[in-house]
């Protein structure tokens, strides 16, 4: 039985849930299948020089986790298969995230343990037509019923805090510019599965000092 999730921790407070490792097939710049991991049980920095495939990692998640081909600087989901001269006929990529419920047991790296049974990979399976197959271990679901299994686990997809890697950090995170203030309201809709139409409003005015 899952525990009930509060944030990314269970109800009574004892364990929460990491991702352990993601694995990818013939995504973007990796050909054939490729596991990235095991990752740390508090915080893990990707490094390494220009063109390596840092921001893939992200990205590998954000394809999981049903966001579009434009948030992945593509135009279309069929695009994010790998291609390349010594690997040109790549029909489809993969993406599975592995996560797990753990207990932490002391400060150490491996200070923690498993809980039993917590395991489980969500994955996306994309095609050269464009088709999305999405899997929680190995059962197919919807993009709607991924969403809110992740959120009954803690992981707000809908309101996420997803740094922006392009974002500029002399500007503030709200939206509204340093000099001036205002307010927002946005609203929406889940008009089918696949579909969600969002508008808003946003007012801004100057700050007098």
């Amino acid at each position: 039985e899952t525990s009930k999730m509060v944030g990314a921790r269970s109800a009574n407070g004892k364990d929460r849930l990491m991702i352990s490792k993601i694995t990818c097939e013939n995504f973007k710049s990796y050909a054939g299948e490729k596991s990235i991991g095991p990752f740390h049980k508090c915080f893990t920095a990707v490094v390494g020089p220009n063109g390596s495939g840092k921001s893939n990692v992200i990205d590998s998640m954000l394809f999981v986790f049903a966001k579009g081909a434009k948030a992945l600087r593509q135009k279309k989901a069929a695009d994010l298969i790998h291609n390349s001269a010594e690997h040109p006929d790549c029909r489809f990529c993969k993406v599975q995230v592995h996560f797990q419920n753990i207990t932490d047991t002391g400060d150490g790296d491996e200070d923690y343990e498993v809980v039993e049974g917590s395991q489980f990979v969500v994955s996306r399976h994309v095609t050269k037509a464009g088709a999305s197959t999405y899997k929680i271990n190995s059962t197919v679901k919807t993009m709607s019923e991924v969403t809110e299994e992740l959120r009954t686990r803690g992981i707000d997809l809908n309101n996420n805090g997803w740094a922006e890697r392009f974002e500029n950090d002399d500007l503030p995170d709200y939206p509204y510019k340093k000099d001036h203030w205002g307010y927002n309201a946005y609203g929406s809709a889940q008009i089918k599965p696949e579909a969600k139409i969002t508008l808003g409003y946003l007012r801004q005015d100057k700050h007098k000092a």
